[in-house]
């Protein structure tokens, strides 16, 4: 599969996926951004990419940066935002304890 695809397939699964999480349909995100009212859905059913400042802007709406959007082993960088703004709430006894929480979660 030509490299080119392949990132165009990402992008485009990853706006889904992220527009998903916060349950906005893509004419009204369009709309919100600022584009035309089919802007992401020309994308989600890739017949367009999106520029620059398109990209950015989606970005934004989802308080994440363009290089957690391309982190292929992140796949709820949004959430995994939520959990670190909270971890910065916490004493070194809470993160001992959360720490020690993910750990067998992920041992799961």
């Amino acid at each position: 599969m030509c490299m080119d695809i392949m990132h165009k397939e990402f992008i485009r699964n990853r706006m889904i996926s992220l527009r998903s999480t916060k349950n906005i349909s893509a004419r009204k995100l369009s709309q919100e951004l600022g584009f035309s009212g089919d802007w992401l859905n020309q994308i989600e059913n890739g017949r367009a990419s999106p520029s620059l400042d398109g990209l950015l802007a989606f970005c934004q709406y989802f308080g994440i940066t363009v290089g957690e959007f391309f982190d292929e082993t992140r796949d709820y960088p949004i959430s995994i935002n939520d959990i670190v703004e909270n971890l910065k709430k916490l004493n070194a006894d809470e993160l001992a304890s959360v720490s020690d929480i993910v750990k067998r979660l992920a041992d799961k």
